[in-house]
């Protein structure tokens, strides 16, 4: 028996270690693939199946590359053949594409399998799907890149220091902040930027002091910075511990000196508005009393003008109420509550007429200059109080320099914003000590004086503040100790012939005029009216007195052409002197009206300027009282030729029965362009006209208007609620609201023409 026999000992271990090599794999996690030398599949596992959605069968005999997703630049795949033809082990991230079309990404490693001369017989792709863990990751970047923008982006200051103070990072607004922006920042100490007053709040915290609190947020911090400046800031303070436990205090701070900067001038602006209100209340009784105290005291110096003892002593009496009424000026002035009386003014006219007076006043030790832009420079003011302005600023630039200078009074003109008017700026400059900070910021106060006590009350800067203000302007002061001072004037300028400054229309007191001379004076203070009363009977005139508004309307419904002027207090209880006007213009439109006021509120002097009436404030004298009357009485209305401009046929038909009903002559334009036709071709004497129409509107036509015809009566009608002063600006007399009284209009423009006429002395 011949037997053979072979040990296959070796070739079943080798099988045996196959087949557990293939079960490995089989059960394996990650997604397997075997190629072949030439780079196609001949086995995937079933974590590949479940990776990529391909079982064995569908991609057996093909290339791996059914799986690209066209994201990889070729360079790529280039770099993965050279390195495993070189029998080398490439690893790299995949972006792949699964069955359906989703994207995924896989950790890969493709190693090549040599066969027993060394060649390469095989390829072995191993991959992991890290889709989810790029997911986070990249999440986790954008969630970085965003914090560091949100730090880097905030406005607040966001920096770190340890616990010596040494900063270790910061962001940009803590950079422009505290002046480090373009500085080595790493190398600050934010104890020695921030002061005495951060450290002292979170040292105690870095030593754990206190309750163990290790966050705290800070008041306020006061700190001046490398470039000078001071800011305050308000921290929030957290202090942590890393694992090395190194400090670390993360901050976050905000300036604050702007927020309180605005709480300052809000505090006192309303500080202002009491003390305006409180100012407003008393000057209106005071100048009640003042009223009574001079016009009685001027009567009684007359009656006892033989004795020359009382007389002088109430010679005294009267000259302490004049300065109490002067006081009483100035408190109403720098709340903005005065009477003004503004007309148009050549300023440049007026600061060279003011030139000899100014240079008397602030001594030979100070030279005074005009420096003057070489255009026109019309202003809506009141002469007399503008003048007022320049006087105070000049008197406070000659007590600033004490050892003399030199004071220039200059002007220059700023174009007109959008939408805007031109304004004329006024510069009055001094080359005196000037101001620090703090000074330069309450000079406008009340009350606050740099002055010695008893040798400034603090109201002159006030005042000049009121009157600009009141007028429509702005006033600014700029200085710097041992360089001067800088008062900074604008107001907007005005179209139109400016006034003489030596025009006066004041009327003799004598008789009464032909119309009668009734009065109708209606004043809720007993005295004063009696005063009234007795002054105006002494010069021959009739008078009714009311005792209130209320008591005028009724006297005046039973007759409503009785009587020639009305003289009415302007606040008074119950009927305000603006609404009886309102009501008694409406029974009587050619009713003559003069108004008295020791305090007005805004919105009823604003109605009363816009509608042309004339206002005198009190304490007011018996000469004045006198002649303001004639004036009135002695004015003859007579019959107009009145324009009436308004696109709505219906408006004009309103306002030209109205104005044919008190016997003027009417002429009709539905545009500008009409109106300016008409205006060339007929005689007019007044025009009404609408702001707002096609063609020209309302605001190019008055300003041709009052260019060619500057004596032309001008009343705007506007149902944008136009103010007397914008209507002004434009060239225009007064102006109304619309809709509104068309006997109102009718009554304005005669009181206008009426002012005309006596103005020509016609």
């Amino acid at each position: 028996m011949v037997g053979a026999a072979r040990d296959v000992t070796d070739q079943r271990n080798r099988e045996a270690e196959l087949l557990l090599l293939s079960s490995v794999v089989q059960s394996a996690g990650d997604a397997c693939l075997i190629c072949s030398a030439q780079g196609l599949i001949q086995y995937a596992n079933p974590a590949f199946t479940a990776a990529t959605g391909y079982d064995l069968d569908e991609v057996k005999g093909k290339s791996p590359s059914i799986l690209k997703s066209g994201l990889h630049v070729p360079a790529f795949y280039e770099g993965l053949w050279q390195t495993i033809l070189a029998g080398k082990v490439f690893r790299g991230e995949f972006i792949n594409k699964k069955k359906n079309g989703e994207i995924f990404y896989e950790d890969k490693t493709i190693s090549p399998v040599f066969g027993e001369r060394g060649e390469i017989t095989h390829y072995i792709s191993v991959g992991r799907d890290i889709s989810q863990q790029k997911r986070v990751n990249d999440e986790l970047r954008i969630s970085e890149r965003r914090y560091r923008n949100l730090i880097a982006n905030a406005s607040d200051m966001i920096f770190t220091h340890d616990g010596e103070g040494r900063l270790l990072s910061l962001n940009g607004a803590g950079e422009t902040s505290l002046s480090l922006s373009g500085r080595e920042w790493w190398k600050a100490n934010a104890y020695e930027i921030l002061g005495e007053g951060y450290r002292s709040e979170v040292e105690p915290l870095v030593r754990g002091e206190g309750n163990g609190a290790r966050s705290k947020r800070i008041a306020a911090v006061e700190t001046k910075l490398p470039d000078g400046r001071t800011i305050v800031i308000e921290p929030t303070v957290r202090v942590t511990k890393d694992d090395g436990g190194e400090v670390h205090v993360e901050v976050i701070a905000r300036d604050i000196t702007e927020r309180l900067r605005l709480q300052a001038q809000l505090q006192q602006s309303q500080k202002m508005e009491t003390l305006g209100r409180l100012a407003g209340g008393v000057a209106h009784d005071f100048n009640n009393l003042l009223t009574v105290i001079l016009g009685f005291g001027q009567l009684a110096r007359d009656q006892v003008a033989q004795n020359p003892d009382a007389a002088q002593m109430i010679g005294e009496v009267v000259r302490a109420g004049e300065r109490g009424a002067a006081l009483a000026r100035q408190l109403l002035a720098f709340t903005r509550q005065q009477v003004l009386h503004p007309r148009l003014v050549d300023i440049h006219g007026l600061l060279h007429e003011m030139m000899p007076m100014l240079r008397r006043l602030i001594g030979e030790q100070v030279q005074i200059e005009l420096d003057l832009v070489a255009v026109e420079a019309v202003l809506l003011v009141d002469p007399g109080q503008f003048e007022q302005v320049i006087v105070n600023l000049a008197v406070n630039a000659r007590d600033a320099m004490p050892h003399g200078g030199r004071i220039t009074v200059s002007t220059s003109t700023q174009p007109a914003e959008t939408g805007g008017l031109a304004r004329l700026q006024v510069r009055v400059s001094d080359s005196g000590m000037g101001m620090d900070e703090q000074t330069l910021s309450r000079i406008f106060d009340p009350f606050f004086t740099t002055k010695a006590t008893g040798h400034g009350t603090g109201l002159g800067l006030s005042i000049v503040k009121g009157i600009v203000e009141q007028s429509g302007g702005t006033i600014q002061a700029e200085s710097v100790p041992g360089q001067g001072t800088c008062f900074v004037i604008q107001i907007p300028s005005a179209a139109g012939r400016p006034e003489s400054l030596h025009q006066h229309h004041l009327v003799e007191a004598g008789a009464p005029s032909a119309a009668g001379g009734r009065i109708l004076l209606a004043e809720d203070e007993p005295e004063v009216r009696r005063y009234f009363e007795r002054i105006l009977e002494d010069a021959g005139y009739e008078v009714v007195g009311a005792t209130d508004g209320q008591e005028a309307l009724a006297l005046i419904s039973q007759k409503p052409r009785f009587f020639d002027l009305l003289i009415s207090d302007v606040v008074m209880p119950g009927v305000s002197g603006a609404e009886l006007a309102r009501r008694l213009l409406k029974l009587n439109p050619t009713l003559k009206v003069l108004f008295l006021t020791g305090y007005a509120e805004h919105s009823d002097l604003r109605w009363l300027q816009e509608s042309g009436f004339e206002i005198e404030a009190k304490p007011i004298t018996r000469s004045l009282l006198l002649e303001r009357v004639a004036a009135k009485l002695n004015a003859k209305d007579k019959t107009a030729a009145v324009l009436v401009v308004d696109d709505d046929p219906a408006i004009r038909r309103l306002l030209r029965g109205a104005f044919e009903r008190e016997g003027h002559t009417v002429m009709e334009a539905g545009e500008g362009g009409e109106a300016l036709s008409l205006l060339e071709a007929q005689q007019v004497d007044a025009v009404v006209t609408d702001l707002s129409m096609p063609g020209m509107e309302g605001i190019e036509t008055i300003r041709e208007m009052r260019r060619r015809r500057p004596e032309l009566v001008i009343v705007v009608l506007s149902g944008q609620s136009a103010s007397l002063r914008a209507a002004s600006l434009l060239g225009a007399d007064a102006a109304l609201s619309k809709p509104g009284d068309t006997l109102l209009a009718v009554a304005t423009v005669q009181r206008l023409l009426r002012r005309n006429n006596a103005g020509s002395g016609r």
